[in-house]
């Protein structure tokens, strides 16, 4: 588990807690689903592979990770649709100055 840090098209950054940081070493290719409401409804999923990491201040460990379509080319144009649609959104909720809640 970790929690999401920053978004692209491309890839993630997520923090990892220190005790499942042990995982992004072992492992070259990852399964990830992650949700982001309220903007979408449907979570994101996709595989990803970590490009550089680093222990944080807070001992949790900081992943950049790319998409990985290489099983699925066509799941790419999916996988950046949703993350579109998701930032496009947001930035009307803050355009019409509501407020958007990370927990």
């Amino acid at each position: 588990s970790a929690r999401l840090g920053n978004l692209g098209g491309g890839g993630v950054g997520l923090s990892v807690e220190e005790e499942h940081a042990g995982s992004i070493g072992r492992q070259s290719l990852f399964w990830m689903r992650f949700g982001l409401p309220p903007m979408l409804q449907t979570p994101v999923c996709a595989a990803a592979r970590v490009v550089h990491s680093h222990m944080q201040s807070n001992r949790q460990t900081y992943a950049g990770m790319t998409f990985d379509f290489s099983a699925n080319p066509a799941h790419k144009r999916i996988v950046v649709g949703q993350i579109v649609r998701a930032i496009a959104r947001q930035q009307k909720r803050q355009m019409s100055g509501q407020t958007v809640k990370h927990g």
